[in-house]
């Protein structure tokens, strides 16, 4: 007998009998008058209940019939509900009912269906399951508490129910009743209903409506089993996709023999591909008919033999390809059962690249060790329910990444969190949120403190798997310690600076080279690439070109070089041939620069820094867009360091005319964009000249 049909049952004997004279008497645990005499004859008083018993008892059977329907027809427990409270009140009789369910946290009893009138009811009471509370003295409370029906014949006058009412509503209420709700045996909340007239509850009408309920309980649990149906549904499905994309996508070749017969029953595409064999050729075949594995498995005695041991691994068996190729594989075989099956699944790993590194690195075993194990891969599985996370399972490559066991993981779930470095924690939590949000992720970079107190950076590639709603179901997770690629990435990084910098010091060698010839214009080369520098950098160019700028500004002088330093130094006017020979520096810094390996154009921009954009330049006479852009900013970064700076043969003539002169040729020989940011820079934000 269920708990439900218990407590229904006890139910019936369990309600108060209206007063009426003569002595107490106990029936169903509870006191009730017993009158002198049992007649036919009855007063008005008796005759007006048991006519109210009687006239409700057609409109109780057709509320059963009612509330049955409906529940062949809802589809979740909100549509039988709302189904069963219209049904008591239409079908029968009843002025209002309801349907409220217990909160797991709160202990309170919270609506979710209703129907009829004086709904205003339910928003003026409270009411708790917890006896200890003031709000859990009522009929709704007994009933779930006490697991039974609660009938009240007068609800204006039992006290119950007379002290809870709000005095602000018109309640014409005669009879109420409390009928607790179960869903797997546990009740789960009450169905309330009102009645306009008072006794409204007869013995038979209460075995009808606890009938009623028992039917819709009874529903309540087809509903739970249907939905912890989909629940497993859902989560074989999900198993289901993750085994096979794992099988697809694995880089191990793996093959599922049949335990019985030997008959190859699957074959993953890395193996096919491998080996050069169809799905056809390894379909339907024993295996060991395949010849690949005739050092270990060349009879179906060494195959049973294999099973026997349950798990074998050999590190070094040699498979030959159709097409002649042999490669050196780890073979490991595993013999389980798949719904009561039994399978022999054998995964086979190609270390033939490994194994030529071992021969190269035979002088440094213990750095092939570090290397080898740095490549096992510790995957992971973190399943999801409502958006959080419930379980995980870590494969047995946590112990060489981590140090830590996969059962340590799973007892305790804060361990993940703990051995991530604490700089990276926040990090790493955002990362984790992120794919319980179900957005699609890179692989992340951090690092952990493994067991052993060694700190090292691993790399977390995440593939998340949804259900066909799109909600997030599980995530699988691989891990590679990459610590010796940081630190391989770390020496590059050095090893460039150095050279950045080398370069550098080598550019400045040839700047002051060509000071020392010219020592009027020290400083010039350095200022110019500042000034081309800054424009560039408002231009948005990014850091790479900026660099470039400064390098092509301390290097456009470098023809200079061909230049005799007595023209150079010379304080009074030159002549024309002078003049000649000073516009062919362009070309000398060109030819000394060209064949340099610069990552930017440095020697174009040597070449065309005195070119302007309307073709009076030289030497080429080049317009607009066919000098490059570094080659305008240059010309006029040089332009105002060269007038606002002193020279042998005349003194400086000042930023404000520098800035004049780029302002007078905006647009005609210099770039109009340029020169707008130079003088912006100038005037507007406080840029000046470096000092020398």
């Amino acid at each position: 007998m269920s708990k439900t049909t218990k407590a229904a049952q006890a139910g019936v004997g369990t309600y108060t009998i209206a007063p009426a004279s003569g002595t107490m008497k106990k029936i169903g645990g509870r006191s009730a008058p017993i009158p002198p005499r049992i007649d036919v004859l009855c007063d008005a008083g008796k005759c007006a209940k048991n006519e109210n018993r009687t006239r409700h008892m057609p409109q109780f059977y057709a509320a059963l019939s009612e509330c049955n329907e409906a529940i062949v027809r809802s589809a979740n427990e909100d549509e039988l509900f709302q189904a069963i409270c219209r049904a008591v009140v239409k079908f029968g009789g009843m002025a209002m009912a309801w349907i409220g369910l217990v909160d797991e946290y709160s202990q309170r009893v919270k609506p979710v269906a209703s129907y009829g009138d004086g709904l205003a009811y339910l928003d003026s009471i409270e009411i708790s399951v917890n006896g200890d509370d003031p709000a859990g003295h009522g009929p709704i409370s007994i009933a779930i508490r006490e697991e039974k029906p609660l009938w009240i014949q007068d609800f204006l006058n039992d006290p119950l129910t007379a002290p809870r009412l709000d005095s602000s509503l018109r309640i014409d209420w005669g009879a109420a009743a409390a009928l607790p709700l179960y869903r797997n045996g546990s009740v789960i909340g009450s169905l309330s209903l009102y009645s306009e007239v008072t006794d409204a509850f007869g013995a038979d009408a209460r075995k009808l409506l606890i009938e009623m309920v028992s039917d819709v309980c009874f529903a309540l649990d087809n509903f739970a089993h249907e939905a912890e149906h989909k629940l497993t549904n859902n989560k074989l499905i999900a198993s289901e996709l993750r085994y096979r994309r794992l099988f697809e996508s694995t880089k191990d070749g793996i093959l599922v023999v049949d335990a019985e017969t030997g008959v190859v029953v699957d074959v993953n595409p890395y193996l096919i591909k491998m080996l050069c064999y169809s799905h056809k050729e390894f379909f339907g075949k024993k295996i060991w008919d395949l010849g690949f594995f005739k050092e270990i498995l060349a009879s179906k005695q060494d195959f049973m033999e294999l099973q026997r041991k349950k798990y074998s691994r050999y590190d070094d068996l040699q498979l030959v390809a159709q097409d002649g190729r042999t490669f050196h594989v780890e073979f490991i075989i595993n013999a389980y059962l798949v719904d009561g099956d039994k399978v022999v699944q054998c995964n086979i790993r190609d270390i033939t690249e490994r194994q030529q590194v071992k021969i190269q690195l035979l002088e440094s075993k213990a750095r092939y060790k570090r290397i080898t194990e740095g490549l096992t891969d510790y995957q992971y599985t973190v399943r999801i329910e409502n958006g959080l996370a419930v379980d995980s399972r870590h494969s047995p490559g946590c112990v060489m990444v981590t140090g830590y066991k996969p059962e340590e993981f799973a007892s305790d779930p804060f361990l993940w969190i703990q051995i991530v470095a604490p700089e990276d924690r926040d990090k790493i939590r955002k990362h984790v949120h992120q794919i319980l949000a179900g957005v699609d992720i890179a692989p992340v970079e951090y690092r952990i403190i493994r067991k052993d107190r060694k700190i090292r950076w691993v790399s977390d590639t995440t593939i998340m798997f949804k259900d066909t709603s799109g909600n997030l179901i599980s995530y699988d997770g691989v891990i590679k310690d990459i610590t010796e690629h940081k630190i391989a990435d770390e020496q590059i990084k050095r090893y460039v600076a150095q050279l950045e910098d080398a370069f550098m010091r080598t550019v400045n060698v040839a700047t002051t080279l060509n000071e020392m010839r010219d020592p009027y214009t020290v400083g010039h080369e350095r200022r110019v690439a500042n000034v081309a520098a800054a424009i560039g950098s408002e231009l948005g160019l990014d850091e790479s070109r900026i660099e470039g700028l400064r390098v092509a500004g301390q290097l456009h002088d470098i023809g200079k070089i061909s230049i005799p330093a007595e023209i150079l130094a010379k304080p009074g006017r030159i002549t024309s041939s002078e003049y000649m020979l000073i516009k062919d520096h362009p070309q000398s810094g060109f030819d000394a620069l060209k064949d340099v390996g610069f990552p930017w154009p440095v020697a174009d921009v040597a070449l065309q820094h005195h070119e302007r954009i309307d073709g009076s330049g030289y030497p080429h006479g080049l317009k607009g867009d066919k000098i490059l852009l570094e080659s305008r900013i240059m010309a006029v970064a040089d332009v105002v360091e060269a007038m606002a700076s002193h020279r042998p043969y005349r003194p400086g003539q000042g930023i404000d005319k520098a800035l004049a002169e780029i302002e007078r040729g905006s647009g005609s020989v210099y770039d109009v964009e340029i020169s707008e940011i130079c003088l912006r820079l100038f005037r507007k934000q406080g840029y000046s000249l470096p000092e020398r």
